[in-house]
């Protein structure tokens, strides 16, 4: 009764935190969760200190991760139902995802410009995100000050990652870094949140 209110409230902030606490409310998916954010921030991590090394199989490394991601997505939208909710998005997200990552691998070398861009948009997303919870919290006189600091960090990296997309994207691969470890720090708030 209470979370059914809630919803009612403010529908997409509980239907996404529900969800977010459904798919990660066992611990093989809380397991799954933490491998995800390992890997985001592995990846983060080469691409701030070993970006020689690592430009030349970055499309392999993102278009499989993003692949990867759209499956599970998918796989627990499936899982959780969710796909009947129109207030969440993760079964068409996953899709997205997964078909995108198929792209950049299938367009390998030639894939900076759709990796900058693709991964430029999904920042703007999450930040969005972080920024409605960050202002609904705001209005609730709950905390808000991590979420805001979350919402401006992930948007203003989106941000420097879509500034000339067909530009190669060496010179944004630090960039991309941060902007992968962001997100692991937002996956792993919500993993941690569900536990």
């Amino acid at each position: 009764p209470m979370h059914q209110e809630n919803q009612e409230k403010m529908p997409h902030i509980t239907a996404w935190k529900a969800y977010g606490q459904q798919i990660f409310s066992t611990p093989a998916s809380r397991k799954i969760g933490y491998g995800l954010v390992g890997i985001m921030c592995l990846l983060g991590i080469q691409c701030l200190f070993l970006v020689d090394f690592l430009y030349g199989i970055l499309p392999y490394l993102m278009g499989g991760f993003l692949a990867g991601v759209g499956v599970l997505a998918v796989t627990g939208s499936i899982l959780a139902k969710e796909y009947r909710r129109l207030d969440t998005k993760l079964s068409s997200s996953g899709l997205l995802m997964l078909v995108v990552g198929i792209a950049i691998i299938v367009r390998g070398n030639e894939a900076d410009g759709l990796i900058g861009v693709a991964w430029g948009i999904f920042g703007l997303i999450q930040g969005s995100e972080s920024l409605n919870v960050a202002i609904y919290n705001l209005a609730n006189k709950k905390r808000w000050g991590m979420d805001m600091l979350q919402a401006a960090v992930q948007i203003a990296l989106a941000l420097l990652l879509l500034v000339d997309p067909v530009a190669k994207l060496y010179p944004h691969m630090r960039v991309l870094g941060l902007e992968l470890l962001a997100t692991g720090f937002h996956v792993f708030r919500e993993v941690r949140a569900a536990s």
